[in-house]
């Protein structure tokens, strides 16, 4: 898995490197600062962010929801040395997959990256499952509008709406 590192701290940063490339994933960065979190998260495409939360200029935090913003959602897994209980429930509302305080354990940045990724691929699942749910109730409704308004469309394509669970919609005229 590739894990995108952002720490300001150059030494912890060296460390969290080297402690996710000894648990088999391929560490990018690290990067110092969230700003530049947001752009290597857009040039490597990584599987997973690995953010301190407090950074200059962007923190983690706000790094993580703006590149879900910008449809770069992954899981998170933020590493602060701050005690503070407000921190968790920022982290909670900002989507973060796992929480850990400094120093950390090298079984705890195990536990975090597999329940983090984990977490989000169950998210994925079943953001899936409700797409698939939503694109039937909508063909379905549109099958129903086709057979009981003056509006028709050509068979053929009332047929391919049927038995297509990919095709689309073009709007009525």
């Amino acid at each position: 898995m590739k894990v995108l590192i952002a720490e300001d701290d150059p030494v912890v940063a060296l460390g969290l490197t080297e402690r996710v490339r000894s648990l088999g994933h391929d560490p990018i960065g690290p990067v110092g600062d969230g700003e530049q979190a947001v752009a290597e998260a857009k040039a490597s495409l990584p599987d997973l962010y690995l953010f301190d939360v407090e950074m200059p200029g962007l923190d983690g935090l706000a790094a993580a929801v703006k590149l879900s913003d910008e449809g770069f959602r992954r899981p998170v897994v933020i590493v602060t040395g701050v005690d503070d209980p407000s921190l968790v429930e920022r982290s909670i509302a900002s989507g973060v997959s796992a929480y850990l305080t400094k120093p950390i354990d090298t079984r705890e940045l195990d536990a975090a990256i597999k329940l983090a990724a984990a977490r989000h691929a169950e998210f994925k699942a079943l953001e899936a499952e409700v797409n698939k749910a939503d694109w039937s109730e909508s063909k379905e409704r549109f099958i129903v509008y086709c057979r009981y308004s003056k509006r028709s469309i050509p068979l053929d394509e009332y047929n391919a709406l049927i038995d297509d669970p990919d095709w689309e919609m073009r709007p009525l005229l």
